[in-house]
């Protein structure tokens, strides 16, 4: 509850502007950005497969998948799909989780798609030792 309490009486606001992704500076990372970004634009091609095989849960020995699954990033087809992964992953996390809600500057705001708000959601939920990239 101390927590919730201090989060209240918090008189700061801060407002994410830009989203930053993959922002590694070495080959392996370029090259992965570039995989991603032709993925998003519908441009694959076998090289795109090739970086991608590698990091593919089926190429790993069954030992390794657990430590594997903790740290690699993901691709989804879907927000959905996104949402499903993060909500299992609170659910397996076992700590509290504080949903924070949007206050929108108007109530007509509520109602309108998070499409149209560059896919912010009007919900963000954190847990202790929650990272935000």
């Amino acid at each position: 509850m101390a927590g919730k309490n201090a989060y209240f009486a918090a008189s700061v606001t801060i407002r994410f502007v830009t989203l930053v992704r993959q922002s590694d500076t070495d080959a392996s990372s370029i090259t992965f950005r570039r995989v991603l970004e032709d993925l998003r634009e519908g441009n694959t091609d076998p090289t795109d497969f090739r970086t991608l095989k590698p990091r593919l849960l089926s190429t790993f020995e069954r030992r390794e998948r657990p430590t594997f699954e903790e740290q690699a990033v993901y691709l989804f087809a879907t927000r959905a799909s996104v949402f499903d992964m993060n909500y299992s992953r609170l659910c397996e996390a076992n700590v509290p989780v504080l949903l924070l809600r949007a206050r929108h500057s108007n109530p007509r705001y509520a109602l309108i798609s998070s499409k149209e708000f560059n896919d912010l959601t009007a919900e963000l939920p954190l847990t202790i030792g929650a990272g935000l990239c």
